[in-house]
């Protein structure tokens, strides 16, 4: 199923005007119940979604045979690939990476910054250029940033990274969780900050383009802790675009629920059931 913004926005319309959440007086101004405000949250977002202007592109490329997205809007584009693994786009950044990989690793083009969440795979490295950069991981999560001038910035958030800088006659590096490593002018140095600030950027406004529910939910439960399970297959093979921007898990699901026609019930284990209406 399609996510009908045009719909789902009137139907969204019609209700907060008879629950009287749309007033334009001064009385607008009055105290109200915190679901409300949620509901409203919600709005916001969905008509964010039916409004903006999307630059988010994929292209193919005949002559090397790979996919590469592109993303030209300050939100960030998440891409969930065909591994399971899911990939945060930042602005002004692309990746380029063969359909289904090639049989042996799992090889992705950077330009730019992204964050990546990776899906373990032993027989099956996970492997990124970035500029002078190649980083092997085998399932871990990442940020990593390359700047015009070949330098190349790694955040390891879980997992162990190794990287190999060409023109560097060292071993790999092994950079470890909360470790920072920095690749400029053939020289690797590593810090540790001490914190995960540095790859929080990717939660703020999170955009989906016809994805998957079972993805956006997986990618939704992962970075807000939160326990959302999907009915069945029919639902969590339902497509959506949609941005989040800075909400709560309850404005979340109020958008979901009532784009694709679903219903919400929590569990007895806190966990929060989407069904079909």
């Amino acid at each position: 199923m399609v996510f009908n913004t045009d719909k789902a926005w009137q139907k969204l319309h019609a209700r907060l005007h008879s629950e009287g959440l749309i007033n334009h007086e001064a009385s607008s101004a009055r105290t109200r119940p915190i679901r409300s405000f949620m509901k409203i949250a919600a709005g916001f977002l969905l008509l964010i979604a039916a409004g903006s202007m999307l630059y988010f592109a994929m292209l193919r490329t005949p002559a090397a045979g790979l996919l590469t997205f592109s993303n030209l809007e300050e939100q960030t584009f998440v891409k969930t690939l065909d591994d399971g693994s899911v990939v945060y786009l930042a602005c002004q950044s692309e990746i380029s990476f063969l359909p289904g990989f090639s049989p042996h690793e799992r090889r992705v083009i950077l330009k730019g910054e992204a964050f990546f969440d990776v899906a373990h795979d032993p027989d099956q490295p996970f492997i990124v250029e970035a500029g002078n950069a190649t980083i092997q991981v085998i399932g871990t999560s990442f940020n990593v940033k390359s700047f015009e001038n070949m330098q190349v910035e790694l955040f390891v958030e879980e997992g162990l990274v190794n990287v190999k800088a060409a023109g560097l006659k060292d071993d790999p590096v092994l950079v470890l969780p909360g470790e920072l490593l920095s690749i400029s002018n053939a020289e690797m140095t590593k810090t540790k900050p001490g914190e995960l600030s540095l790859t929080l950027w990717r939660q703020n406004r999170m955009h989906f383009k016809d994805e998957t529910l079972a993805n956006i939910v997986q990618v939704i439960n992962r970075n807000y802790g939160s326990k959302l399970v999907l009915e069945n297959d029919l639902v969590r093979q339902r497509r959506m675009t949609v941005t989040f921007y800075n909400n709560s898990v309850q404005g979340i699901v109020d958008l979901i629920t009532l784009s694709m026609n679903l219903e919400a019930f929590t569990q007895p284990d806190d966990s929060i059931l989407l069904t079909a209406k």
